[in-house]
């Protein structure tokens, strides 16, 4: 019953997020980070499950085609976890995920523009093919800003910022991951156990 109401959440979610303007505001005059992120939702919009005593509870995209805007996901292990394909998470904020900000195990996902600050991973690659991270930016990350992990392929890193991440982008086993463009700053790139990277 718990995962049924969670799906039509991350539904309903996703439909109302991706078609309300959300207001933001300037936070950091750093011209490396993003000049706008998102403050506060629009009032009718759920903007993180968080059932009471379970322990991964995270919005879920399983349908694919799905965009996802203007979101903040703090506190949780996991903020979004994308088990689907042609899926968008665009201009959304997370912090203080426990484990990762977000989960990709689809093909064809784009994560753009957004913020991963104080999680374990920012983003978490498995069983993940053609999937791109387009300018975002990963700060004081526990464990890597980018983890992507065996089964994984073809995935495309550009114009990100990586700072004070123990890795900025770390490799386990993946195939043709391509990164260009990127700044790192006390982030190291270990990209040595991919293949034909």
């Amino acid at each position: 019953m718990l995962v049924k109401i969670l799906l039509i959440t991350s539904i309903v979610c996703s439909i109302i997020l991706s078609l309300q303007p959300q207001p933001t505001t300037p936070i950091n005059p750093d011209p490396a980070l993003p000049a706008e992120i998102p403050t506060q939702p629009h009032k009718s919009t759920p903007l993180i499950i968080n059932p009471r005593n379970h322990d991964y509870e995270y919005l879920a995209l399983i349908n694919g085609s799905t965009t996802i805007t203007h979101i903040h996901c703090t506190n949780r292990k996991i903020g979004i976890a994308i088990f689907s394909d042609n899926n968008r998470i665009k201009n959304c904020l997370f912090t203080n995920c426990t484990d990762e900000g977000v989960f990709i195990g689809g093909t064809h996902n784009t994560i753009e523009n957004c913020t991963f600050i104080g999680c374990c991973d920012g983003i978490e690659l498995r069983f993940a093919t053609h999937n791109q991270i387009l300018n975002c930016t990963f700060l004081n990350n526990t464990h890597a800003a980018i983890d992507i992990l065996p089964h994984t392929n073809h995935t495309q890193i550009h114009y990100c910022v990586f700072r004070n991440n123990p890795y900025g982008i770390i490799c386990n086993k993946g195939y043709q991951t391509r990164e260009t463009n990127n700044e790192f700053l006390k982030s190291p790139l270990n990209l040595e156990r991919c293949t034909n990277t």
